[in-house]
């Protein structure tokens, strides 16, 4: 699990491509939630979460 290689840590941020959506859908299916959207350059970059129970937990 992701909390047991990152002790302390409850959250798993990432970032993709608005033109990916294909990503966009499979990382909601993970569980990822949309925290933000960014225009860069010419596209817009999505920034997305998911919690993680601590260790031990679950």
């Amino acid at each position: 699990m992701a909390s047991d290689i990152m002790p302390g840590h409850n959250v798993i941020r990432l970032y993709t491509n608005q033109r990916f959506a294909e990503n966009i859908a499979f990382y909601r299916r993970l569980g990822y939630t949309i925290d933000a959207e960014e225009q860069w350059h010419s596209g817009v970059i999505v920034h997305m979460h998911k919690s993680i129970a601590p260790s031990g937990s679950a």
